[in-house]
């Protein structure tokens, strides 16, 4: 049957339009694209040869830098309320969701869209609430998401294949998150086996009302239009436009070691100086490594030894890598000069590499536009499950939810903290309100921490 027939069989459309260009964009960031591998038939002799490229996987190179650039450790989540605040804190750190989220961003950026689904485990069966249960924030990208209910700008209902192992078995699990008749999400589970058949195991509950009425999924996409599939919830590659950048990158990568694996020293003996056995045969040292050559009558002169060494062009192959990076990085949205491998000449303040790279913060603000209310949205579903499955002692609405970026690298952050330490002392700003917006506080913890006897001002 397999999860295909299984989602229509529940009366949903199954289709991913953009499946090929997925399938395009995995090849292109794994480097295993049919470009990296090509055979080619020699006229002498009619062999086929397998010739490969080397990489330097500039594809994922980019997702990389991106999925750094927006989310590290220093990206703060948080919310209004005091109860709230303290219990995502602790739950952020224990799970590692910044770490593994700037993982998921990587993928978002390669494939166009990445999500996270919320699962829980360890529940008590027949009890109303389990305090010992554990909310598991999983990733997925644009392989195993299934869109089921979406229109342009949002997707209402969703299924995400994943692999699992369940007593010793490899199974295909497919979670849908589905809406109910009352307006609250359900979450269905069902396993199959590699013939696609229905596999029931043991402690996997096979429906979960969730009893939240915000979605408990949320799809991650690059801040760019779609312009392969209109009405999709799917989003595209941040280097989608970029492949002949790609291309020519790896051409000049692959071109160099070429070049120096060609260019080797090669040295051409006398026969007077090799070995010669007692059949006549002529031992030259070293020639597997096709360094050494044993001159001939023809090629024989005057000199013991003669050295060719072949030119490798190493400032053409060096201003071509350079080039391609270039466009690379102009063509991905981060500035032509981003991956320049020529380096900065000089130490340069935040303002400096502000007003130089101008391309790069604007479309990481864009990026970070399209990124805060996915954040926004799962950690919202993560605080109505930690409340109503697991029993913690949190208020219906925790107030807004708030995502501090780590914009260090395109705001000077010593001079913004600095002015506004200034404007504490002239009375424009408020210590507490200092502590909320550079330490991630509720207003309660910063007020209590600031308007304490005897508190210290903030120092910077």
């Amino acid at each position: 049957m397999g999860y295909v027939e299984h989602l229509k069989a529940m009366g949903y459309q199954v289709e991913q339009p953009m499946s090929g260009k997925i399938s395009e964009w995995w090849a292109w960031y794994t480097a295993t694209h049919d470009w990296y591998s090509s055979l080619e038939q020699s006229a002498a002799d009619r062999r086929t040869y397998k010739v490969d490229r080397i990489s330097i996987k500039p594809a994922r190179m980019v997702c990389q830098e991106w999925a750094s650039l927006m989310m590290n450790e220093r990206t703060i989540v948080s919310t209004e309320d005091e109860a709230a605040n303290s219990w995502l804190e602790t739950y952020l750190g224990r799970s590692g969701f910044l770490s593994s989220g700037q993982r998921l961003v990587e993928r978002a950026f390669a494939l166009g869209t990445a999500a996270w689904a919320l699962r829980v485990t360890g529940m008590a069966e027949g009890a109303a609430l389990s305090p010992g249960a554990r909310i598991v924030a999983q990733r997925f990208d644009a392989r195993q998401i299934v869109p089921l209910s979406y229109d342009e700008d949002s997707c209402a209902e969703c299924a995400f294949v994943s692999q699992v192992v369940a007593h010793g078995r490899r199974l295909t699990q497919l979670q849908s998150h589905l809406l109910s008749g009352d307006g609250t999400y359900r979450i269905e589970t069902a396993l199959f086996d590699d013939k696609g058949r229905p596999v029931e195991v043991p402690g996997i509950v096979p429906v979960f009302e969730t009893r939240s009425a915000a979605p408990l999924f949320s799809l991650v996409r690059p801040g760019l239009e779609n312009t392969h599939c209109d009405y999709s919830p799917s989003g595209v590659s941040v280097f989608d436009d970029a492949i002949g950048a790609v291309m020519l990158t790896d051409e000049a990568v692959d071109n160099m070691h070429r070049d120096i694996w060609l260019g080797q020293k090669m040295l051409f003996l006398d026969e007077r100086m090799l070995q010669t056995d007692a059949s006549g045969n002529v031992t030259v040292p070293r020639a597997r490594d096709q360094q050494l050559f044993r001159k001939t009558e023809v090629d024989a002169g005057n000199d013991l030894i003669e050295e060719y060494n072949p030119d490798l062009r190493v400032t053409d192959n060096r201003l071509a890598l350079r080039t391609g990076l270039q466009l690379l990085g102009s063509r991905c949205g981060m500035g032509a000069d981003y991956f320049d491998i020529e380096g900065a000449s000089s130490v340069k303040t935040a303002t400096e590499v502000i007003s130089e790279q101008s391309d790069l913060f604007r479309n990481l603000r864009k990026h970070e536009n399209a990124l805060e209310p996915a954040i926004r949205t799962i950690v919202a579903g993560i605080l109505t499950l930690a409340r109503t499955v697991t029993g913690a002692p949190l208020p219906e609405d925790p107030g807004g939810i708030t995502v501090r970026f780590d914009d260090s690298i395109i705001e000077d952050a010593e001079a913004q903290r600095r002015r506004d330490l200034t404007d504490i002392a002239a009375g424009l700003m408020r210590p507490w309100e200092y502590r909320r917006k550079w330490y991630g506080e509720d207003e309660a913890t910063a007020r209590a921490m600031t308007e304490a006897e005897g508190s210290p001002a903030p120092e910077f």
